[in-house]
């Protein structure tokens, strides 16, 4: 696939994601005013594993520093960004502490606050056996 072909179909696949997660943003909603508060909330689909270069902690998200949410807080540049993303998360692990290898990812919904603006949430592969069902 050609470069601008590839450029093309990444700005479709983000405009998708933003459209799919409820983004909406205008002048009025980025003012200089009031500070943007953005929170990522999502399974691996959202925590990117495979994209460089990957957050240490907690230890078994395998979060990316380059995945999406981290690439919309420097395009909206946001005041504030917290990712809690993890791969191999589920519904659940919205309401309670996810379990891993290592340690927990706290639960991710604790991450909102009466000052978050922002959020995506991308969350349901595991909860149906995506990869077993692409297997």
């Amino acid at each position: 696939m050609p470069p601008s072909q590839r450029r093309f179909v990444l700005k479709s696949l983000l405009l998708t994601l933003m459209v799919l997660s409820g983004v909406v943003f205008s002048a009025a909603g980025a003012s200089a005013v009031e500070p943007v508060s953005y929170v990522a909330l999502g399974d691996s689909y959202t925590a990117g594993p495979l994209i460089p270069s990957l957050d240490p902690f907690p230890r078994g998200c395998l979060r990316s520093t380059g995945n999406y949410p981290h690439l919309l807080a420097s395009w909206f540049r946001v005041d504030s960004f917290q990712d809690v993303s993890c791969s191999g998360a589920e519904t659940e692990d919205l309401f309670a502490p996810q379990q891993l290898n290592r340690g927990a990812n706290p639960a991710q919904l604790d991450a909102l606050t009466p000052s978050t603006r922002f959020v995506t949430l991308g969350i349901g592969g595991n909860d149906v056996g995506f990869t077993e069902i692409v297997l």
